[in-house]
């Protein structure tokens, strides 16, 4: 309390930035164009089935922060370990994925749910969920704040600095929005969610803000199931106040009549 506000300890040094959110794309694939204009205006990548963080490496140690901004470090060692070389004052934003070694695509969310709010991470699990963080935005590059430079700049800064020794997440490249739609229906068989178009001139913003450019999240279309819903829980943190963790139940057998299947 007495100590000069001006001072800084090691642990506020591994503060992350506010993350700059997505907006969901609606707009069906043929009127993308009239909604975004030319796909040269835009840096297209696969959105992954992950969990969005922040890799700080200040005073000599890196820290791992959630969206919600929760250190969650202790739980990804294996994550850490290859951040270790970054030079202090670099921050990256990106992606924690199971992605065993010389898979060619990133296991299920359901496997990287295994290694979620756990106290102890015994061998067997970091063997069979090995995760890794998969960067796709430069924020800071030694000590100085990148967050107003053009997305595109950023980009190939991250790219010229940490291509090869960090694991990147791709840019993908298609002549205009129909190739990239034909792209997005592989979607499942690549093990993504769809497409993140990030306008190459917007800048870093704070939360889900259109002031200092886009970035939109174009997702497929998800799977339906017919199930009953037999538990909700309450979230925790920032989403405390809405239902984030749901159990449903589904048919083991097709019900012989309609009565059974509505519960009658």
């Amino acid at each position: 309390l007495l100590a000069p506000a001006t001072q800084q300890t090691a642990a506020d040094s591994g503060q992350p930035y506010p993350f700059f959110l997505a907006h969901a794309l609606e707009a069906p694939p043929e009127a993308v164009a009239e909604a975004l204009g030319p796909c040269s205006d835009w840096l297209v990548e696969w959105k992954y089935d992950g969990i969005r963080a922040q890799a700080v490496k200040r005073a000599g140690r890196v820290w791992l922060w959630s969206r919600g901004e929760e250190l969650i470090s202790e739980g990804f060692p294996d994550a850490l370990a290859p951040l270790a070389s970054l030079p202090d004052g670099t921050v990256l934003d990106g992606e924690l994925l199971v992605w065993p070694e010389g898979a060619e695509l990133p296991a299920p969310f359901a496997l990287l749910q295994k290694r979620l709010n756990r106290k102890t991470l015994g061998k067997k699990l970091l063997a069979e969920a090995p995760v890794r963080f998969v960067a796709y935005d430069l924020l800071e590059d030694e000590g100085v704040d990148l967050r107003s430079m053009p997305q595109h700049e950023r980009r190939t800064r991250l790219e010229a600095r940490w291509q090869g020794s960090i694991a990147l997440s791709p840019l993908v490249h298609a002549n205009d929005w129909t190739a990239y739609a034909t792209l997005r229906a592989q979607s499942r068989e690549r093990g993504v969610e769809g497409f993140m178009l990030k306008h190459r001139d917007s800048a870093y913003g704070s939360g889900r803000t259109k002031a200092d450019g886009t970035w939109w999240k174009w997702k497929i279309e998800p799977m339906t199931a017919d199930a009953v819903l037999i538990y909700a829980q309450a979230g925790h943190g920032r989403r405390a106040s809405v239902y984030t963790d749901y159990t449903f139940a589904v048919w083991s057998r097709a019900p012989p009549s309609a009565e059974e299947a509505h519960g009658v």
